[in-house]
């Protein structure tokens, strides 16, 4: 099992909820993500073969780094944007990815936008999407624009990381 264990102070973190697990102690807020690794030792990431390519598009960079590792932990090329309009920049100018992972509320362009416009592009309109937020009804949201997967912030990571291998017909 591999653990990722984070601690900031308040100031660094934004604005509750925006964090995967937390658990708040005198000004400090620590979580955990841990994910089974998939018999990948890191240090032979450079000579595995990607099992799929994903955009992670999360404003928060604290999350964005450290889900990003566990994707790249599992074998999977990971590309990261920061907002919805930025990662319409890298589908422009980089190979389709297999799936896109966003949350909803980003600046510049939010996670509704991004979903709209991958709809709207006919190389796209049929990539998996999943969605993660902290959005209260993120699932009716999730529903609305069409995601093959919701998660609410906090998440079971072991879950996600299932169903991502489920949309991407990896599991055996």
């Amino acid at each position: 099992m591999h653990v990722v264990e984070i601690s900031c102070s308040e100031d660094e973190m934004g604005s509750p909820g925006d964090l995967i697990p937390a658990d708040v102690g005198r000004g400090r807020r620590n979580f955990s993500l841990s994910s089974p690794l998939a018999g990948i030792d890191a240090g032979d990431e450079a000579n595995t073969v990607p099992r799929a390519r994903l955009l992670l598009v999360e404003d928060d960079a604290l999350i964005r780094e450290n889900l990003g590792e566990i994707l790249l932990l599992e074998g999977y090329e990971v590309v990261a944007a920061e907002d919805g309009l930025h990662a319409l920049e890298l589908l422009r100018e980089q190979p389709t990815p297999d799936l896109v992972i966003t949350d909803l509320q980003m600046p510049r362009a939010n996670g509704w936008v991004l979903a709209t416009e991958l709809r709207r592009e006919p190389r796209l309109a049929n990539l998996p999407l999943v969605v993660i937020s902290g959005v209260h009804d993120s699932r009716a949201a999730g529903g609305f624009l069409g995601a093959s997967a919701t998660f609410q912030k906090p998440f079971d990571v072991a879950h996600f990381l299932d169903t991502l291998e489920r949309l991407l017909n990896l599991s055996p």
